[in-house]
């Protein structure tokens, strides 16, 4: 880990995790509590990430105040293991950009900009609040069951009309990720894809790898991600940063004095564990070796 300013961009639609992921990941580093990164110096404004960690410490939601303005949190950390430092600087984009930049097909000049300065990414995704695709074989199995015909319509029902905000998730993420690998540096940008709220995945006998769950609940996303390999380096992860739905249940804050033991975070073929500056030093140690490599 070399001493430059590393940028990466947290992604996500609305309500995907992201501020609660930093919330957390201050948490972890600023107090040095067993993550591989820890923080080498405290930036001088602290304040956006202070008020999110104590409401994530509270077992509560960031305010809708804090999601609908940009913030970038910046700070210089340590890993553990080298002893290098770096300095980390995270546009906290709210998800209502990405959201516009699906369903108003607009994106700002000052994103793009980000994007060209960017080292890496981190894609955050919901399982609560993926929008799964209608397939066609689906709503002809369904018109069966019910009886209706599939190739005459009725006049009088009246179609619902569709808005972009409807779309499957997969389709909305592909778009986001278009518009990054047109503008990020043209080498194999490292990109980690943080499935949230891990704890609430479940499989038939036990949770499913990280890329098992994309590739069963997002095809089209895991699809995309597949056939650009030349321009992704992705590692999927799952992280419950809160470990509970909001609101917090206080006899489970209770019995979890330390905040940091709600924490899981799982990656394929690893053992779950509860350091949550693993994907960061992820990205940055993939975005140091793509640096050497060229």
């Amino acid at each position: 880990m070399d001493n430059i300013e590393n940028r990466f961009l947290m992604l996500g639609l609305p309500g995907s995790g992201k501020t609660t992921f930093l919330a957390a990941f201050w948490h972890v580093v600023a107090d040095a509590e067993g993550g591989r990164l820890s923080a080498a110096a405290l930036p001088a404004d602290r304040r956006y990430l202070n008020a999110i960690r104590t409401r994530w410490e509270q077992g509560l939601p960031a305010e809708r105040t804090l999601f609908t303005a940009d913030h970038t949190a910046s700070m210089r950390v340590r890993d553990q293991v080298s002893g290098g430092e770096a300095d980390l600087l995270f546009p906290d984009l709210s998800g209502e950009h990405f959201e516009r930049q699906w369903t108003e097909r607009h994106c700002l000049n000052s994103y793009l900009d980000m994007v060209r300065e960017s080292a890496g990414a981190l894609l955050f995704l919901h399982p609560d609040r993926v929008i799964p695709p209608l397939r066609l074989e689906e709503v002809f199995a369904l018109a069966k069951s019910l009886g209706a015909p599939v190739s005459a319509p009725d006049a009088r029902v009246k179609p619902i009309p569709f808005t972009p905000s409807s779309a499957a998730t997969s389709a909305q993420l592909v778009d986001v990720l278009q518009v990054l690998a047109d503008h990020a540096p043209k080498v194999s940008f490292p990109l980690g894809i943080v499935i949230s709220a891990w704890d609430k995945v479940r499989g038939i006998h036990a949770p499913p790898a990280p890329s098992e769950w994309l590739s069963r609940e997002l095809p089209l996303l895991e699809q995309y991600l597949r056939s650009n390999d030349d321009r992704f380096y992705i590692r999927v992860f799952g992280v419950s940063a809160q470990g509970w739905d909001y609101p917090g249940d206080d006899q489970l804050l209770r019995s979890t004095p330390n905040p940091s033991d709600r924490i899981t975070v799982v990656a394929d073929n690893e053992e779950p564990h509860r350091d949550i500056t693993s994907p960061v030093s992820w990205l940055l140690s993939t975005s140091q070796a793509r640096r050497e490599e060229t």
